[in-house]
């Protein structure tokens, strides 16, 4: 997914920049940050970030809805548009979105990785589908304060935890 960054508008990332999100790994979060980001554990979490959906070379400015639930622990909703269009929602790896804060991840449909914009820290986010491809860009340090707030909600390696396994069975099942 790398490959589809235009150098014109994102430069490269050292790799070294930016050791990650997460319990057990150094914070990418300024010290104001990291101690907004420690807060009582809430049952959800939700965060706007403004997204650049690369066009060619130019940038239209898309408003991103970034969610995440204990009762989906293992996922994070991105839901997208542009002003006077349809909202699209994709459904991405938690884990996915902390490691492409750090390096490049993801195959097929979804590709994440960090890199710079006018001298700012970014993270890269490739979709694909059978409708199209887009590739947009955002704040590294909102996504990552996003991502610190849910591991302040469920911490990594707890997500089993919170699953609902029954509740899930019965939504297969269209019981619900």
């Amino acid at each position: 997914m790398p490959g589809l960054t235009p150098a014109a508008v994102l430069e490269p990332r050292a790799s070294g920049d930016n050791e990650g999100v997460g319990l057990g790994r150094p914070s990418p979060l300024s010290p104001t940050l990291r101690a907004f980001a420690v807060s009582r554990p809430t049952s959800s979490v939700s965060s706007t970030v403004q997204l650049r959906l690369v066009i060619g070379g130019d940038l239209l400015p898309v408003c991103a809805e970034l969610g995440y639930s204990r009762t989906d622990p293992f996922a994070v909703s991105v839901r997208m548009g542009v002003e006077g269009s349809d909202r699209v929602e994709w459904v991405v790896a938690r884990d996915l979105l902390a490691t492409g804060l750090r390096v490049p991840a993801g195959e097929g449909d979804v590709g994440v990785w960090p890199s710079r914009s006018g001298g700012t820290d970014v993270v890269c986010l490739a979709l694909s589908s059978p409708d199209g491809q887009a590739l947009l860009y955002g704040p590294h340090e909102a996504v990552a304060l996003f991502l610190a707030r849910t591991y302040a909600a469920v911490p990594p390696g707890h997500e089993a935890a919170y699953l609902d396994l029954d509740a899930l069975v019965d939504r297969l099942l269209d019981r619900a």
